[in-house]
């Protein structure tokens, strides 16, 4: 499967120590995209950050434009991924126009992350049940965090690859849009 891993923004409300985004090896790698129509031939594109959904009104423009590409390549699959939630009209929006959603649980996850995160998926599971959802939960988190099993496509509890670890596979390129 050719993927296109699409930094959209690099603003974060986290500042963990293991961001990739701060890996200079893996971030010189990206290269800047101004044209999102090039991206039309991938199988997947997978929307991060930072965090998308800091500035909803962008991402919202972003996946739309990303959607609109499935009138030409309807094989097309576009994940969002994410660390944040609160029940917002544009988060919904965004949701509605992805195939998946990879959500992300930091080491300095707090009560309220957990809260957001269970209003999450408790959402998803009742409004997208066809959506494909993963789960990735640092072992640091601090908290329970109950889950909602049949949700998650995949589940992984581990904690982040360090820098000299850390590799784009074969099949996916690495762009920056920050138009």
């Amino acid at each position: 499967m050719k993927t296109a891993r699409l930094i959209i923004t690099f603003d974060c409300n986290k500042d963990c120590s293991y961001c990739c985004n701060k890996y200079t090896s893996l971030i010189k790698k990206a290269m800047p995209n101004t044209n999102l129509d090039s991206l039309v031939n991938y199988d997947a594109i997978c929307i991060t950050g930072g965090e998308p959904f800091l500035d909803l009104d962008r991402t919202l423009r972003i996946v739309e434009e990303l959607a609109q590409l499935k009138t030409t390549n309807p094989n097309l699959k576009l994940y969002l991924y994410t660390a944040m939630f609160k029940p917002l009209i544009g988060i919904y929006r965004i949701i509605r126009l992805v195939d998946g959603v990879q959500y992300t649980l930091h080491a300095k996850s707090n009560e309220l992350d957990i809260h957001h995160f269970k209003m999450f998926q408790t959402d998803i599971a009742s409004q997208y049940p066809d959506k494909s959802c993963r789960l990735y939960i640092h072992p640091d988190v601090p908290y329970e965090v109950p889950i909602i099993p049949s949700l998650w496509k995949r589940l992984e509890v581990k904690p982040w690859i360090k820098e000299e670890d850390c590799c784009l596979p074969q099949n996916e390129t690495l762009y920056t849009y920050l138009k």
